[in-house]
């Protein structure tokens, strides 16, 4: 006679049965061993093929019990037979745990028994009273094959200029940017006249020839009257010029309408940066940090994806007691250069200069200003505009991490509703 075991997996003797001599016991493997993959599923999910139970253990954190701080979640996902499948790990900030609790926006990162990662859960900030309809929880969940040297080889790879090409922005495909009837600006049909395309030296990631070109940039804001007349706030919308007035980017932020109007400034968000034929070549991310000094641990970051899910860049707050900094980090977080504004950044009929320095702030090598447009606008609306000026030898990955400064800039001090 033989009963099941509580796992539900191999049959075992009873306690109360004889056993033959010389019975072994089944050995269950600790993880999941990795089944053929069928055609059509996508790598790391044939797993699933195998199983029609999920057993999802939360781990207990000591940090939680004892302190009442909220951790981030992990997780332990087993099938039937107790065999580990994925493990689950939240990431999200410590400010967004503590202010926003269950509410919270985090992403959570699925990987296999061998640390790859297979799946990413995204959950936006939506507010959870069934009193906003129009701002219900969504939770979609995204698969991904990382594209690393362990699942591509070098040899297969397809690249250009050294850049995979499954990297590189591809209109309407796997991350398209949503529609912001911004449609490629076409010279002569009365709009913005634009800057013709250069040529993309060895190593500029795609899109960012532009900067090649350039030291000054030139951003403004659109004007939205749904905020001007009813005081709600809206995506923002930029316009980007070189010093010749043609366009080189059009950029509109992605949120929804909880995030903007309770978090007000201090929202986070991801910004699309696209060329005048409408492709994505860059991605500005901004988590959700709390806006005070007196809390240095959660000062704000911003990250520049070019292109887009390729970190090349990071623009990280300095603390300070009264004067705003930054940081300017490469892709390998080193810290290349600083940025020091004023005391105070209300002035009347006056820029507010931003100076772009050396590491050791003994130099000063650019300029990102906030220009006075005037008083009505200034007074009745949240528009800004910007100028960035920087070396024009200036690597092209900085130089997009300054550009990305601007905004975070913009966010912190300038947006506001009047």
């Amino acid at each position: 006679m033989f009963l099941q075991d509580q796992t539900g997996g191999a049959n075992v003797p009873s306690a109360n049965v004889p056993v033959a001599p010389g019975y072994v016991p089944p050995q269950v493997p600790m993880v999941m061993p990795v089944p053929d993959r069928p055609l059509g599923c996508p790598p790391g999910l044939e797993y699933l093929t195998q199983v029609d139970q999920l057993l999802v253990h939360q781990k207990v954190e000591v940090m939680e019990v004892l302190m009442g701080w909220e951790t981030n979640n992990q997780y332990v996902v087993k099938n039937s037979l107790g065999q580990q499948v994925f493990f689950a790990a939240e990431e999200s900030d410590f400010c967004t745990r503590m202010v926003c609790g269950p509410v919270r926006s985090f992403l959570l990162h699925v990987q296999d028994n061998v640390g790859q990662e297979v799946m990413a859960l995204s959950r936006p900030l939506n507010c959870g009273s069934c009193c906003f309809p129009c701002c219900l929880q969504e939770y979609p969940a995204l698969h991904f094959e990382q594209v690393t040297e362990r699942n591509l080889q070098p040899s297969t790879m397809a690249t250009n200029n050294g850049y995979p090409t499954d990297l590189q922005p591809q209109k309407n495909a796997i991350n398209p940017a949503p529609p912001y009837n911004q449609g490629p600006a076409i010279p002569g049909q009365g709009q913005v006249p634009v800057m013709p395309v250069p040529q993309r030296p060895a190593g500029c990631p795609p899109g960012l020839e532009y900067l090649t070109q350039i030291d000054q940039l030139l951003v403004q804001q659109k004007v939205e009257l749904a905020e001007v007349i009813l005081g709600w706030e809206t995506n923002n919308k930029y316009i980007v010029k070189n010093s010749m007035g043609q366009q080189v980017f059009f950029v509109a932020e992605e949120n929804d309408c909880c995030n903007r109007q309770f978090c007000g400034p201090l929202r986070s968000f991801v910004l699309h940066v696209q060329d005048n034929m409408g492709q994505e070549v860059m991605t500005l991310t901004r988590p959700l940090k709390c806006g005070s000094c007196c809390f240095p641990c959660c000062l704000q970051e911003l990250e520049i994806q070019s292109p887009p899910g390729n970190p090349i860049g990071y623009v990280i707050q300095n603390w300070h007691p009264f004067l705003p900094k930054y940081t300017i980090q490469n892709e390998k977080k080193e810290a290349v250069l600083k940025i020091v504004g004023p005391f105070c950044s209300c002035r009347c009929c006056a820029d507010v200069n931003f100076d772009v320095l050396s590491v050791d702030e003994s130099t000063k090598v650019g300029r990102i200003a906030k220009q006075w447009t005037g008083l009505v606008r200034e007074t009745f609306t949240d528009a800004d505009n910007f100028g960035i000026s920087f070396p024009m030898d200036l690597d092209v990955k900085i130089k997009a991490a300054l550009f990305g400064a601007c905004f975070l800039i913009d966010f912190m001090f300038f947006e506001h509703n009047k």
